[in-house]
């Protein structure tokens, strides 16, 4: 169709057709006309107009993109439409952080140097106070390693002066406690009022404990505590060991006899009437010799051996009564212990 203002023409085939302004009957005419509608109409396609003006897509392709392109072809494996794209899900936790070298905080270096030296001043001291002088001195004051001889004394070592000999006196044994007082004074009111009653009774000084019996087992400590429940509800049998440090015995102390006094002492505690009758020739014996030799000591250690030594000698001189046997035992229990705590 080409545009004129004063005409209007038509192409059809090609060929261009006038169009002539027909009336208003003329029109309507033409609208019935029969020979108009059985005449089949020719439609003219796009594609088959030549002209200049017309471009073509397909032609103006290159060959790079025809070669690209590939056909969708079914026996293909399923996967993602062409329009949509694989997307990679972000990371959503935090990135990691670049691994730093360890440093030592400088702020921590004076104090462990502070707790360090600290340290090593205290051990200085405490080495000081084990091995200083006032150590050694304590530890060469202690008795050295000792041998016995055939008499039963033990002899010094190398370490010990020559002629000094070390001797045990400890002594066990068992005892009826009858109880322990806060006082002297109280413990002497209780020891009087059993020996009232015809019991026997004796208090150890140093603690103001009572002892009302001695023997050589448990047993007849027991037997002995039965006797007294209706006097001394408290009484109760138990072991009990009279003991100090080893004893030097040197030719200046002549203490040689003491020696075979505790062992007469250890036989007499557990000896029957019967059987004290028969150490009478030995304790007279080992009497005079004793006390030749305490000539030595000083006056309170004198006093305590004659103490001793006679209590001793009157075990055997009353074997006939239960009770004063008893007595005698316990009195010499209690020399004994004193005598040995006076050798400091």
């Amino acid at each position: 169709m080409q545009n004129d203002p004063n005409k209007i023409s038509i192409k059809v085939n090609g060929k261009d057709r006038p169009v002539t302004e027909i009336k208003q009957e003329q029109e309507i005419a033409a609208a019935i006309d029969r020979e108009s509608i059985d005449t089949p109409f020719e439609w003219v396609l796009p594609k088959d107009i030549q002209s200049s003006n017309a471009y073509f897509f397909h032609q103006s392709r290159s060959e790079k993109q025809l070669e690209d392109y590939e056909p969708i072809s079914y026996d293909r494996k399923p996967g993602l439409p062409i329009h949509r794209k694989k997307q990679h899900m972000s990371f959503k936790g935090q990135l990691p952080t670049p691994k730093v070298p360890f440093q030592f905080p400088r702020r921590m270096l004076f104090p462990i140097g502070g707790a360090v030296i600290i340290g090593c001043m205290i051990g200085l001291i405490v080495l000081m106070i084990f091995t200083g002088e006032e150590f050694q001195s304590q530890s060469q004051t202690q008795p050295a390693m000792v041998e016995q001889d055939d008499s039963g004394i033990a002899t010094g070592s190398s370490e010990t002066p020559a002629g000094t000999a070390a001797m045990d006196v400890n002594v066990s044994t068992y005892i009826v406690q009858g109880g322990v007082f806060s006082t002297s004074e109280n413990g002497k009111e209780f020891v009087e009022k059993i020996k009232a009653s015809g019991f026997a009774a004796a208090m150890d000084p140093e603690d103001n404990r009572v002892l009302i019996g001695v023997g050589g087992s448990m047993d007849i400590v027991k037997s002995l505590a039965s006797d007294y429940q209706a006097i001394v509800e408290d009484a109760y049998a138990k072991e009990w060991t009279i003991s100090r440090d080893v004893i030097s015995v040197t030719g200046e102390n002549k203490l040689q006899w003491l020696k075979g006094g505790k062992e007469l002492f250890e036989k007499l505690l557990i000896a029957e009437a019967s059987e004290i009758n028969n150490l009478q020739p030995e304790l007279l014996k080992w009497k005079d010799e004793s006390l030749d030799s305490i000539s030595v000591l000083s006056t309170g250690q004198q006093q305590k051996s004659v103490a001793f030594i006679n209590a001793l000698n009157t075990i055997s001189e009353n074997t006939n009564n239960k009770w004063d046997l008893q007595q005698a035992k316990l009195d010499a229990v209690i020399h004994y212990k004193s005598l040995i705590k006076s050798f400091d």
